[in-house]
């Protein structure tokens, strides 16, 4: 029996057959969230080194200097260039050692980044550093001719990505065996739920207690079932439901981790239904096996991967961050150096694309203009206002709160300028007429600031500041 017991644990740990199609599907949804939450973490890049002060997640890195948001930036956006270029295909051990030192780097440096699930993600990373993503040609079998390659290499790293799932799910359901959780009032608090008013839709059907409830159930089953292969097609169903569920039905988002969880499904979702996906798509796979690939000598093969190379470069380029010519240069060594041009433009592609759709440069100018506003260095708070309203030009309060920063500095043509635009695109808002009655209040120009206070009382009558204006400027004029 206790032979039988070390074969069951061996069998556990190295008996586990991953196909390369599922290793593939993995890689490219896992580290495309990876790159995405890259891109999106940039608008907290400013807080870093904001005050010469920072709390690192272990205390032996409080020894080392407080990161600026420039070392941040660079490592984010390097980070996610990693992230997409191993999403492509470009999976060396080199890279995503340098992948994961870079993203423990950044969590580890700081609380200022508090997203629990990172942890699972750095775990994660590292065990990726041990898959075999790109085995030989001699290292793969097909058990049918139209059937899937099998990669022979190790696959204990898999098991054991799936055994710190298991465990996530475990400890968040144990961590719900209270009475607030159970009751139903932690899970109003989080959906932002006011006291009085019921929930709404599923919710309101179910009830908050029962779906509380229902939570742990699913989160203790789940723990259980990605291990079981006669539990995984009613894992992948329960699991995927449940993660949409919160993202989508509730609303219920923590960074990107419901997204993460739904990529480990593709290495869970039963085997069948893999295979399935794969045999419908094999007209489309012969149709690009037969597709003619002309050869290239050797000067034309480097000439094109320096245009990959430089295509890439002039894609960061694009980013319009101060530190882009560092972050650019990296990426290019590293192109060059992985001699893998289509999965550098790629990864360069990806990344300047999730940073124009997802807005991240704007959030980094507009967290940027703020912090450095409230910590009164005026001058970089108005440069990084106007990087601000050079890439977002149609909101009022960013051209509001630019003339206010420079009115702080005293350059009041310039803040006249910035009021008026933001006028012109809102009418309705008072807050560039308050700013601009001020200016000229506080300059002594009377008929000015009592025609700034006459279009602030159009749109607020009670308006104190107008108010007051009008009855001092009228008082002195008599």
């Amino acid at each position: 029996m206790p032979g039988l017991g070390r074969a069951a644990w061996r069998a556990f740990w190295h008996g586990l057959r991953v196909p390369q199609l599922r290793l593939d599907l993995f890689r490219v949804a896992f580290f495309s969230v990876l790159g995405l939450e890259s891109v999106l973490r940039m608008d907290a890049v400013p807080r870093h080194g904001a005050s010469e002060f920072s709390v690192a997640h272990l205390a032996i890195l409080d020894a080392l200097p407080v990161p600026g948001r420039e070392l941040m930036g660079v490592v984010y956006l390097l980070q996610g260039y990693l992230a997409f270029r191993a999403a492509a295909g470009a999976a060396g051990r080199g890279s995503l050692a340098l992948l994961g030192l870079l993203y423990g780097g950044a969590y580890f440096a700081s609380l200022l980044d508090g997203f629990q699930h990172h942890y699972l993600v750095f775990l994660v990373l590292v065990l990726c550093g041990f898959a075999r993503w790109r085995p030989g040609e001699g290292e793969l079998r097909r058990e049918a001719p139209d059937d899937w390659p099998v990669a022979s290499g190790p696959c204990w790293p898999v098991r054991l990505i799936l055994v710190q799932v298991s465990l996530v799910y475990a400890f968040a359901a144990v961590a719900k065996l209270d009475a607030a959780w159970w009751s139903g009032a932690t899970l109003r608090s989080l959906l932002e739920l006011p006291e009085p008013a019921p929930a709404a839709g599923l919710l309101e059907w179910l009830g908050l207690a029962t779906a509380a409830r229902l939570v742990v159930a699913a989160e203790l089953f789940l723990a259980l079932a990605i291990q079981v292969e006669r539990l995984r097609a009613v894992a992948t169903l329960a699991g995927v439901a449940l993660h949409l569920g919160l993202e989508l039905g509730l609303g219920f988002s923590i960074g990107l981790f419901s997204y993460y969880m739904l990529g480990f499904y593709l290495l869970v979702a039963p085997e069948a239904w893999l295979r399935a996906a794969w045999r419908a798509a094999a007209p489309l796979r012969q149709k690009w096996a037969a597709r003619p690939r002309p050869g290239l000598g050797a000067g034309a093969s480097r000439a094109l991967d320096a245009a990959f190379l430089a295509g890439g470069a002039a894609l960061l380029l694009t980013l319009r961050l101060p530190f882009q010519a560092a972050v650019a240069a990296g990426a290019l060594g590293l192109g060059a150096l992985a001699r893998r041009p289509a999965a550098h433009l790629a990864a360069c592609a990806a990344l300047a694309l999730s940073m124009a759709a997802s807005g991240a440069a704007v959030g980094y100018y507009e967290s940027l203009g703020g912090i450095l506003g409230t910590l009164g260095r005026t001058d970089e708070a108005i440069e990084a206002h106007r990087r601000l309203v050079a890439l977002r030009s149609d909101r009022a309060a960013d051209h509001a709160y630019l003339g206010l920063l420079l009115m702080r500095a005293e350059r009041e043509p310039e803040a006249l300028a910035a009021l008026a635009e933001a006028q012109r695109l809102d009418p309705r808002d008072v807050r560039a007429f308050v700013l601009e009655a001020r200016i000229h209040h506080e300059a002594g120009r009377g008929r000015e600031a009592l025609e700034s206070a006459g279009r602030i009382l159009e749109i607020d009558p009670e308006q104190p500041f107008a108010i007051g204006l009008r009855a001092h400027w009228s008082g002195s004029r008599r």
